[in-house]
């Protein structure tokens, strides 16, 4: 978990994410990729979406906003 953190906030932690959720990378960062997130299916009791923007680094808000935009409402409006 997390150094330092007490009991409490561990227990908090280990709870999985009861709402739906997206998770956004860009195919081209050179930070963080799809196999960072592991079995982070797990974290969720509800449908997690991870959305892979091709050509795009680690800022999509910066580099596609048009297009996060888009993909960020279409997912809201389910």
């Amino acid at each position: 978990m997390v150094r330092g953190a007490t009991r409490t906030q561990q227990e908090v932690m280990a709870r999985q994410t009861p709402v739906p959720a997206m998770m956004v990378y860009g195919e081209a960062d050179g930070s963080v990729g799809p196999d960072q997130f592991g079995d982070i299916q797990s974290c969720f009791s509800e449908p997690l979406e991870l959305l892979a923007m091709p050509g795009i680094g680690h800022f999509p808000q910066r580099e596609a906003p048009q297009e996060l935009s888009r993909r960020i409402l279409a997912f809201f409006q389910r």
